[in-house]
């Protein structure tokens, strides 16, 4: 089993100096003044950082899983089939039903795009689902993208964390993975993506919260949430993250939807979501493909439960606001006995 997603127990130290900016794949800026190479700059240390914190947070996680799994063994009391409404792998299910649950969890990491690029925690996470990525690490660039054209999910999967593809062709490669009905990094990149053209354009209008601005804190919020439509956190687990971070990156409380949007800015991102969903289904037409499948396993949504702990346990941005916020519109995120059980054990308590 391999699951990979970003932990929010470590948050990412980045430069504070110069701006943060993209080139968004759909414009094209030319940079001319000491400021704007400047950001230039910054944009390249951002999501280098972001690429590298990936790495040791995949780490990190690995091991405090790993913590976890033998704190679930300790305390295994209740014994339930897989068809049984259980809670977790470790202290509810035994034998087959277990081992049933383990394989369904690996070919779900797949399904979503949530395999990691390194190497597994020994002991705990097979290392099958990096093995399916790894001929895919080292290749050329150009034969990379050949994959990714021709629609090998694994390269694209592959492409969305290499490190030597640039930020902006990993966000063009995250709207195909979108196409496959991934969620995982697709939607850390383009909630990114989103969030630092939201700063850049806020930055290089005085400090402005514009439509312009709006729009893209918007956008990011849509991918977010379209992501927990489909019982993943990655793209609220990066919306989050971004807004703890340090330094007045986004300290412009307007940054912030949960305290600043209205209940028709909320409405407009949902007709953002339906439109990434149109935009989606129209992609897979194009391709032959059937419309995205609105039945999402059970073994995605009991890790969605898992991954929804660690926002109420390590976030104070997601517990304090967007959680009371969004629970009536999006009741996937309200905590469930479940998520509960898991919130009690990675807080100790």
């Amino acid at each position: 089993m391999s699951t990979k997603f970003f932990s929010i127990l470590t948050i990412c130290s980045v430069c504070t100096a110069g701006l943060i900016w993209l080139i968004v794949s759909s414009e094209s800026i030319t940079l001319n003044t000491p400021l704007q190479n400047n950001a230039r700059q910054q944009e390249t240390q951002d999501t280098s950082n972001v690429s590298i914190q990936a790495e040791q947070n995949t780490k990190e996680e690995q091991a405090e899983t790993y913590s976890e799994l033998k704190q679930f063994k300790s305390k295994q009391t209740n014994i339930y089939a897989y068809e049984d409404d259980w809670c977790s792998i470790y202290s509810d299910l035994h034998g087959q039903d277990k081992k049933l649950a383990q394989l369904e969890m690996r070919e779900a990491s797949i399904l979503t795009g949530d395999i990691a690029m390194y190497e597994a925690y020994d002991g705990y996470i097979e290392v099958g689902d990096v093995e399916l990525i790894k001929p895919y690490k080292e290749i050329a660039l150009d034969q990379l993208m050949d994959h990714v054209q021709n629609n090998d999910v694994n390269a694209i999967i592959a492409t969305l964390s290499r490190r030597d593809v640039s930020f902006s062709r990993r966000t063009e490669v995250a709207n195909k993975a979108l196409m496959h009905g991934m969620t995982g990094e697709a939607l850390t990149l383009l909630v990114m993506q989103s969030m630092i053209e939201a700063k850049r354009q806020y930055s290089t209008n005085g400090n402005a919260f514009n439509d312009k601005v709006k729009l893209q804190v918007q956008r990011a919020l849509a991918y977010a949430l379209y992501g927990v439509e489909r019982y993943s956190t990655r793209g609220i687990e990066q919306l989050s993250t971004m807004l703890e971070w340090d330094n007045g990156r986004y300290s412009d409380i307007r940054f912030h939807p949960a305290l600043s949007f209205t209940s028709d800015d909320f409405d407009e991102v949902d007709d953002m979501i339906l439109q990434i969903k149109q935009q989606i289904n129209e992609q897979r037409l194009e391709s032959a493909m059937a419309p995205l499948d609105e039945d999402i396993p059970k073994i995605i949504k009991h890790k969605f439960e898992r991954d929804l702990a660690r926002l109420y346990a390590f976030s104070p941005t997601f517990t304090n606001r967007y959680a009371e916020t969004l629970a009536d519109r999006y009741p996937q995120i309200a905590k469930n006995d479940c998520v509960a059980q898991y919130v009690k054990l990675f807080s100790g308590k």
